[in-house]
């Protein structure tokens, strides 16, 4: 059996990925934060672009108090051409969390080729407590799910830490301004671009 999870396993990523971005976009991201966030996504989609990963799906979702799908299995080129934009609001995870699990239902059955991952950025606590069963719950329904945390400022998330370590493998990045959050979606892209 485990044999068989290998094979499937590089069978899966042979054909490339499909990137969730839950991105939030609540009133603290105001200004240059949101600036930083915009030009990070553009050189993550650019960098995978160059690299040819032209079999890559991106998605999108924004969420502050609540969560929208923005992007839905985008081609790279439509990824470039997308622009981020803010609403505002307050911050929980649980309904970007329930997105990306729809998004991750829809891209197994339209694209079942693609390996899952998920990069979840937020500055700030969520008002809606643990959501670590959640995440739990997308891992386990997306197969080999790859996860990427990112507390974008100082100080650190141990909220979006619990939410890496619930996925095998998940890794939980800490971005103190936007030189960092740059370096953390280039770290990304390069394990995309690495098949």
């Amino acid at each position: 059996m485990l044999a068989l999870r290998d094979l499937n396993r590089s069978a899966v990523h042979c054909h490339g990925y499909h990137v969730v971005f839950c991105l939030d976009e609540s009133g603290s991201m105001h200004g240059p934060k949101w600036e930083d966030l915009t030009q990070a996504f553009t050189d993550f989609v650019g960098m995978c672009t160059a690299q040819g990963g032209g079999l890559d799906m991106i998605s999108v979702v924004q969420f502050g108090k609540s969560a929208r799908k923005t992007l839905t299995l985008a081609s790279l080129d439509m990824a470039q051409r997308f622009s981020l934009k803010m609403t505002g609001g307050g911050t929980c995870f649980a309904p970007a969390l329930s997105s990306a699990r729809e998004l991750f239902q829809l891209g197994s059955k339209q694209a079942p080729g693609l390996a899952p991952m998920m990069v979840f950025m937020s500055d700030g606590e969520n008002h809606d407590g643990d959501v670590s069963a959640a995440m739990s719950l997308i891992c386990q329904e997306a197969v080999d799910l790859q996860c990427h945390t990112i507390f974008f400022g100082s100080g650190g998330s141990e909220r979006l830490e619990r939410m890496a370590e619930a996925v095998p493998g998940g890794k939980y990045h800490l971005s103190i301004d936007g030189v960092e959050l740059k370096r953390a979606f280039e770290a990304i892209a390069a394990d995309v671009t690495a098949l």
